[in-house]
């Protein structure tokens, strides 16, 4: 192997070390993204409501959890989001609280 072609190879290998390090934090926002996506239905874009239906932006992580585990539970009985909720695992709904609590 050629000089040139070993340095190709090294930064070939390199570069998808990085890529294994640096897309699963990567697809990590983009999957509480999307799952906090079907919320702005409700909630309005960003979980900034305009309605009679509150805002989420910005709410505390423990906050948006347990409420979400509540009405996934039924110990917090309302229709639409004990629906919602019941379609989400613990770890998606972890990861959507973190997304509406981080959101500047």
């Amino acid at each position: 192997m050629t000089l040139g072609n070993r340095i190709r190879h090294l930064a070939g290998v390199a570069a998808i070390g990085l890529g294994c390090c640096v897309m699963p934090a990567v697809a990590a926002v983009a999957t509480a993204e999307m799952l906090a996506n079907p919320c702005a239905g409700c909630h309005g874009p960003g979980g900034v409501s305009i309605g009679a239906i509150p805002s989420i932006h910005g709410y505390p992580k423990e906050v948006i959890v347990s409420a979400m585990m509540a009405f996934r539970d039924g110990s917090r009985p309302q229709t639409v989001m004990a629906e919602i909720a019941s379609g989400y695992t613990e770890e998606e709904i972890d990861a959507i609280g973190n997304y509406f609590s981080e959101l500047p």
